[in-house]
């Protein structure tokens, strides 16, 4: 997942096969790493602490893991 902070507003979207989320939030002490699970488990129907960022804290490039009905869910989602 590639991730811009300090965007106008939050979005994600799945572009070229990817993955893509905008956050308003800056990138300051996990603000934007916040509220890219926030966008990410509101946008499966997951808590937010059940997504996890397990690789790329402090990059743009982000792993997230998630629960297994919520991979299916974003399967879903991002095949249309």
């Amino acid at each position: 997942m590639r991730v811009t902070p300090r965007a106008s507003r939050d979005r994600l979207v799945f572009d070229r096969g990817r993955l893509r989320a905008w956050v308003t939030a800056p990138p300051l002490e996990g603000r934007a790493n916040d509220a890219v699970r926030a966008l990410v488990a509101t946008a499966l129907g997951v808590r937010e602490w059940d997504v996890q960022i397990i690789a790329g804290e402090r990059g743009r490039e982000k792993v997230l893991l998630v629960p297994d009905g919520a991979a299916d869910r974003l399967k879903a989602l991002l095949s249309g």
